[in-house]
């Protein structure tokens, strides 16, 4: 085989391979442009009394008083509720989204189509205790 032919094969490659990438990047900017605003929500973190350690680490971690790097994670191996979610902060699990008045929530968190944004807010509600986290919560469609 000749090297122009090569030269003519490894373009066509490329060209392929350019094509299927931005054919990708389109879908995706596609779906992200079309996703629909579901479900918002403000609640505070349930539990971090019983990780003070790891809720100072957390709290330490975070470079203000805001961190978008929340992450909430189902847990239905939970044995006291198959509902539970887990709230990581900076990459450590500070405590749950509690039961009470977030239903709608534990029940969207199921679904699979859906991408959760979430962003903490420190804050002092009474001088004399701890500071609290509180999670603002918004559930996306795709």
């Amino acid at each position: 085989m000749n090297v122009q032919r090569k030269i003519s094969i490894n373009l066509i490659r490329l060209s392929t391979i350019f094509v299927t990438a931005y054919t990708i990047l389109m879908k995706v900017g596609l779906e992200i442009y079309n996703m629909k605003l579901i479900y918002k929500t403000v609640t505070n973190v349930a539990g971090m009394n019983y990780r003070k350690e790891k809720v100072e680490k957390a709290f330490g971690l975070m470079q203000s008083d805001e961190t978008n790097n929340v992450k909430l994670v189902r847990e239905p191996s939970n044995p006291y509720d198959h509902l539970a979610i887990k709230v990581y902060l900076e990459g450590i699990f500070i405590g749950y989204i509690p039961k009470k008045g977030m239903k709608q929530l534990r029940k969207l968190i199921q679904e699979t189509n859906i991408i959760i944004k979430a962003k903490a807010t420190l804050m002092y509600f009474d001088i004399n205790k701890d500071q609290d986290c509180v999670i603002f919560i918004e559930v996306w469609e795709i």
